[in-house]
């Protein structure tokens, strides 16, 4: 069986030898495909659909086998392979673990499949012009049967360039556990571990009963788990250009460089501050019920922050998460972060004495801040200064996000028919939620969160 693999594997890769030395003689002669170049790229094009349907049937049954599962036929096989079903053992597998801090494309779902594009440039050029000159190679990411008319799926390896290169600019996603999904929601497990006041952990063990002396029962420990539920959202953006613009100049890397600036700001806002309402429920949100608000010093200034506010942010968070925990500050508070000093009071504490000659934050020799030990992110996609959620303290591995791995991209000049441009729309597919239900109380009586922010001044 993994001889037959192995053999579509490498007819795979004949055949896109072949499409590409047809489409690099057109180029090389500066043309378009003859009829009989056009006809032999479509033969190629369906004989590559085929091998890789049957190359999918292979690879689950081969993992069906080293399952244990009984043998399956042909039909179950194709099924298996269009649903995603194919097990860990696969030769292709789906990773479908979670991954916190580790967010490319490759970590989530394997190599991508190399396509005949060098670059998304070039792959956006030729949706530019379908409507004019049709490159044959968007035959395969056509997502209508008038290929012109609809979108077209980025292909896999160009993806991966996109999302990877969008991850560069974003706050959230590097940080966050990100789980792949094949499918248009996911539930995924969290336990349930609100309340330790009472001496009971994960809302059910106990030590109760759980020392003894030889051959006496133990008592059971009941652990609670709840399921939150991934359903993706469809994040599109537009951005449009003229016309003229896009006929004298290289407009490609403008177009991917924008796109990408403006994935990474949205999916970041949506991350910090959606609704969860047709879009991820953000950790900052009024939604999250496990966000944790500190109060503001009673003679605190608008627009400010304290030393005292870092300190109570800081212990409000779960000892488990101050390892990974992160300050985020709009960049507004940079002028009092680096002024901030500990300030010494008389013995009554009602009037400031002095401060300290020693800053409270630490800036290394790159730049890098840490405030309390932990690194300071800084940011301009925060609340304005003084308003909630200008300030945060956050564990972001507490967060999941789902991702879908499609990207589409459509052009369209009916909008622009008037002033003569050309708009493009990149869409991709995401969720976010916090794996906490609520905040917790710690057996102190303490409430604490991996989402921490400060009232607002």
């Amino acid at each position: 069986m993994r001889s037959n693999i192995m053999a579509l594997q490498q007819r795979e890769a004949d055949l896109k030898k072949s499409a590409r030395n047809i489409l690099s003689v057109a180029e090389k002669d500066n043309r378009e495909l003859s009829r009989e170049e056009d006809e032999n790229y479509s033969k190629i094009v369906k004989a590559l659909e085929a091998n890789g349907r049957e190359l999918a049937a292979e690879t689950a049954r081969l993992a069906a086998e080293n399952s244990g599962v009984a043998m399956i036929d042909d039909n179950m096989a194709f099924a298996m392979a269009a649903r995603g079903e194919i097990p860990p053992q696969s030769p292709y597998p789906q990773q479908q673990r979670p991954t916190s801090g580790k967010c490319r494309y490759t970590d989530l779902f394997g190599p991508p499949a190399k396509s005949a594009w060098q670059n998304f440039g070039e792959f956006a050029r030729a949706v530019n012009y379908s409507h004019q000159l049709f490159d044959p190679r968007l035959k395969m990411a056509a997502t209508e049967d008038s290929p012109s008319g609809g979108g077209f799926l980025v292909p896999p390896d160009q993806a991966a360039t996109v999302w990877d290169q969008i991850l560069e600019t974003e706050l959230v996603r590097p940080r966050a556990t990100v789980i792949p999904m094949t499918s248009e929601s996911r539930k995924w497990p969290a336990v349930q571990d609100d309340d330790h006041s009472g001496g009971a952990l994960f809302s059910g063990m106990s030590m109760a009963g759980g020392w003894s002396s030889e051959l006496e029962d133990l008592n059971l420990a009941d652990l609670k788990v709840r399921l939150i539920t991934l359903t993706v959202n469809k994040l599109g953006l537009l951005q449009n250009s003229s016309n003229e613009l896009l006929e004298d100049t290289v407009f490609e890397g403008t177009l991917t460089k924008k796109f990408q600036e403006g994935a990474g700001w949205f999916l970041d806002n949506a991350f910090l501050f959606g609704s969860g309402a047709g879009q991820p429920l953000g950790m900052l949100s009024s939604g999250n019920l496990a966000l944790v608000t500190v109060p503001k010093e009673t003679t605190q200034l608008s627009e400010s922050f304290l030393y005292e506010n870092a300190v109570n942010m800081y212990s409000s968070m779960p000892p488990a998460s101050l390892k990974n925990a992160a300050w985020v500050f709009t960049s507004s508070l940079v002028p009092q972060l680096l002024k901030m000093q500990l300030v010494v009071k008389n013995v009554a504490g009602t009037e400031n004495v002095g401060g300290s000659a020693c800053p409270v934050l630490s800036v290394a020799p790159d730049g890098s801040m840490t405030l309390l030990t932990r690194p300071v992110i800084i940011t301009e996609k925060l609340s304005a200064p003084g308003d909630l959620g200008d300030a945060a303290f956050i564990d972001f591995s507490q967060y999941a996000i789902g991702i879908r791995r499609e990207i589409r991209l459509e052009r369209s000049s009916q909008a622009g028919f008037k002033n003569d441009s050309t708009w493009f729309r990149l869409t991709c597919r995401v969720d976010g939620q916090p794996l906490w239900a609520k905040a917790q109380k710690l057996k102190n009586g303490e409430i604490v969160s991996p989402f921490v922010t400060l009232q607002a001044r």
